[in-house]
C-alpha cells in the first residue's frame, strides 16, 4: 500500500509532538516507547522506521519543545 508523498514526514512530526508532551508530563525515564506510540495512535512497530533509539526520539522531542 502506497501512502501520499510527505506521509512519513508528517507521521514523524506527529510522533515528535506526542513524545514531547509525554516527556514533559511523565519525565524521560517514565515515558516508554510503547506508551508514546500508543498515545500517537500508532503501534510500537511503527517506531523503528522513524528513529534508531529512544535517545534519538528524546533528543528530537526536546529540541522541538525548546525551539
Amino acid at each position: 500500500m502506497r501512502f501520499e508523498k510527505g506521509h512519513k514526514a508528517a507521521t514523524r512530526r506527529h510522533i515528535v509532538d506526542v513524545a514531547s508532551r509525554c516527556l514533559r508530563r511523565d519525565g524521560i525515564a517514565a515515558a516508554g516507547i510503547a506508551g508514546m506510540m500508543g498515545e500517537a495512535g500508532l503501534t510500537k512497530g511503527a517506531f523503528s522506521p522513524h528513529f534508531e533509539s529512544k535517545d534519538a526520539l528524546v533528543r528530537e522531542a526536546l529540541a522541538s519543545a525548546l525551539g
